[in-house]
């Protein structure tokens, strides 16, 4: 090449792009570099997810429930973790009170920053039971959506619950089924913080619930005299004592 290509290749606007197409390749570098990073941390979180799942599980089987799922499906890449658990169960076999629960799905959103903290979403025909080993009380509930959030302790148990439900049918039977437009409510099971004789166990709160009904309806056939329907209803309740 002569040496009029050399001075071409010497003036400024040649040498101004040829850094322009370097730092182009190294932004490239980057970038490519970072997706990679980013995937693997994906993969390696939402394998965190998964085996928490199961630890869970195990730990509340030790504890004397009954836990049961069906398949385990990861998903939300590249921005959140998400697991879709399939035909999940849950009861607790000793003790009281009793509890039994099934549906078709939950999701699970999980931030690996709020590790004891997860999202989930349920639609569809719950089964649930509720009251002593010797008489449960037994119904379905069929939910249009229902979202919240679980917060669990440092040993996996759960201490607040979230939830927002829309579309309520409680009952199978629709002569007799209620109607709810929506609930939203949190339980709170966190030990109490104030001091308690240890000699009063029974005065210490164990369980508390703040919630609303919004748009019950009653059956059909009900005896109203203001109407089937109520606008609002007020949830306030407090559950003392170990429960064991």
């Amino acid at each position: 090449k002569g040496p009029a290509y050399k001075d071409s290749m010497r003036s400024p606007a040649i040498k101004s792009q040829l850094k322009i197409r370097r730092s182009f390749r190294l932004t490239i570098y980057i970038l490519c570099g970072l997706a990679a990073f980013h995937a693997a941390a994906w993969y390696i979180l939402a394998d965190q997810l998964e085996r928490g799942i199961a630890r869970w599980a195990d730990e509340r089987r030790a504890d004397g429930w009954m836990v049961k799922h069906g398949s385990v499906e990861l998903g939300g890449y590249p921005l959140s973790w998400r697991a879709a658990i399939d035909s999940p169960e849950l009861a607790r076999q000793t003790g009281d009170p009793g509890f039994q629960w099934s549906g078709p799905a939950i999701v699970l959103t999980w931030e690996p920053w709020r590790p004891g903290d997860l999202g989930f979403e349920v639609t569809g025909s719950h089964d649930i039971a509720l009251g002593t080993h010797r008489k449960l009380t037994k119904t379905n509930v069929t939910l249009a959506k229902g979202q919240g959030r679980l917060q669990f302790g440092p040993n996996g148990a759960l201490q607040r619950l979230s939830l927002l439900l829309d579309g309520a049918t409680l009952g199978t039977r629709p002569e007799q089924a209620l109607l709810i437009n929506r609930v939203r409510a949190v339980i709170d099971t966190t030990p109490a913080t104030q001091s308690t004789s240890p000699a009063k166990p029974h005065l210490i709160p164990s369980v508390r619930l703040n919630g609303n009904i919004f748009g019950l309806t009653l059956p059909k056939g009900t005896v109203a005299p203001l109407g089937r329907t109520i606008g609002k209803l007020v949830l306030r309740g407090t559950i003392m004592g170990r429960i064991p």
